[in-house]
């Protein structure tokens, strides 16, 4: 298969994917390439959210490229932390990819404001799931199974966008009255810095090991997911060529119809005629 023309498919919007899609692999089967043109068929129509990313690739691919590096630099971090290294290059990872993350959905965000960020924020953490964030750099998200294999990230740390803050617990106020509300206080600058950069707990082998499990269900999943997704697309292509077909014969039949009813007026009135002449000349 030739990217090129994979990227040029994902470049086509949403609305128009399936149409353009049924053309490139016409072309394709007319140029005798059936296994591309077979592969081709195969790729789903893409999200909003991942068409979105798509069009980012393309226009900014250098967030882009900042945001698959960091997912890889987190990866590698975290295995050196579990193999027993310092945790402060998993720390510093952590904190690149949160930050590479942030990037790339203030980036998507800014070329459509009506699009929502946890869809971008999803869709990206789809991919560190499935080992596919190549699919990303190339502006073809939407081709996870068809285009390139789909290795897993196993144990990838996830995108931390708000990072959760321990709250400590309200102390129970004077019998038979409601304890008074906590005093809301703004965090301070330092204060939410340290919260967003401390690193979580190393998690152990056995739980680690269920991570990666639970990736790989999650990555068949999907796989499966995207293959009815295409298998739906393809069926609603053919439908939709089927009543195109159905609306012209129903016109011809309408027309052949309407000729008819004109050619038995006619044979009518050539009888009359000829029934006319036959008693006059009697």
């Amino acid at each position: 298969m030739v990217i090129e023309e994979v990227k040029a498919l994902y470049a086509v919007p949403p609305g128009e994917f399936i149409a353009e899609r049924t053309l490139v692999v016409r072309r394709l089967k007319h140029e005798k390439r059936a296994a591309d043109a077979a592969a081709i068929a195969k790729l789903r129509r893409p999200k909003a959210a991942e068409w979105l990313l798509n069009r980012l690739a393309r226009e900014d691919p250098a967030v882009v490229e900042r945001w698959a590096t960091s997912v890889t630099g987190a990866r590698d971090a975290q295995s050196a932390a579990i193999g027993g290294a310092s945790g402060d290059d998993l720390r510093a990872a952590t904190n690149e990819l949160n930050a590479a993350t942030r990037a790339i959905a203030d980036a998507a965000l800014g070329l459509d404001s009506d699009m929502k960020r946890d869809d971008v924020v999803v869709v990206l953490r789809t991919l560190i799931a499935a080992g596919s964030t190549d699919t990303l750099v190339n502006g073809v998200v939407g081709s996870e199974g068809v285009l390139e294999p789909a290795d897993l990230f196993a144990g990838a740390p996830e995108p931390i966008l708000r990072p959760a803050i321990n709250r400590p617990p309200k102390s129970p106020g004077p019998k038979g009255r409601r304890p008074a509300p906590p005093i809301a206080r703004e965090i301070e600058p330092e204060t939410a810095s340290e919260i967003e950069t401390k690193p979580e707990p190393r998690p152990s082998a056995g739980e680690m090991r269920r991570r990666t499990r639970l990736i790989a269900e999650y990555g068949r999943a999907q796989t499966t997911l995207d293959a009815a997704r295409s298998a739906v697309d393809a069926g609603v292509a053919k439908v939709d060529v089927a009543k195109d077909a159905l609306a012209k014969a129903e016109d011809i039949l309408a027309r052949r119809v309407s000729e008819l009813e004109v050619a038995e007026r006619d044979l009518r009135r050539l009888a009359d005629d000829v029934e006319s002449s036959t008693g006059s000349s009697r």
